[in-house]
């Protein structure tokens, strides 16, 4: 990344550098190279902005398995325990003194 940035910096120098000394049909030339250059920049750092992305949104997804595992833990354990309670019968009785 830094090595395409120095790189689009460097174009960026030479294009004003040139465009001072060339004819109205350079300058022409020279804009239109520049554009040229900051589309190129513009889709790197759209790029970069997609693959950032990507990996929150997968980050994002793991995070989210991992909750819905643990509520199905927890909705088993609790169904499990209801289950036990319902099935067994005991009586409870006021002990006498």
């Amino acid at each position: 990344l830094t090595q395409a940035i120095t790189q689009y910096d460097s174009a960026a120098q030479s294009i004003q550098t040139r465009a001072r000394e060339t004819s109205p049909k350079g300058a022409a030339r020279l804009t239109a190279q520049g554009v040229g250059v900051l589309v190129q920049v513009m889709n790197e750092s759209l790029r970069a902005e997609s693959s950032a992305l990507k990996l929150q949104a997968q980050t994002v997804a793991n995070d989210n398995r991992k909750e819905k595992e643990e509520t199905r833990q927890l909705k088993n354990a609790a169904d499990s325990l209801a289950t036990s309670f319902k099935n067994h019968h005991s009586e409870f009785s006021v002990p006498e003194f």
